[in-house]
């Protein structure tokens, strides 16, 4: 014979499982996009001392009248910052 008391009592242990399963599941998407944006932020942190070098040694070249080498300069730097 059935015991109700038993079966009730796996029933709300099965229902935390799932509950806590669906929980992890739900969660995760978060923390990995969480993370990526960590990244990222970290990557701009880093490129912008490289960046600001950039800008100017380019503004050094245009005062040169070295314009096609600084305008190279500023379109690579516009192109990782597009990227990131």
């Amino acid at each position: 014979m059935l015991n109700i008391k038993s079966f009730a009592k796996s029933n709300k242990i099965l229902l935390l499982a799932l509950s806590l399963a669906l929980g992890n599941l739900l969660a995760s998407p978060l923390s990995v996009s969480a993370q990526a944006d960590e990244d990222r932020s970290q990557k701009v942190k880093h490129m912008s001392g490289v960046w600001m070098k950039r800008m100017k040694e380019a503004e050094e070249l245009s005062a040169a009248g070295k314009l096609n080498e600084a305008e190279a300069l500023y379109k690579e730097t516009l192109s990782e910052r597009k990227d990131l």
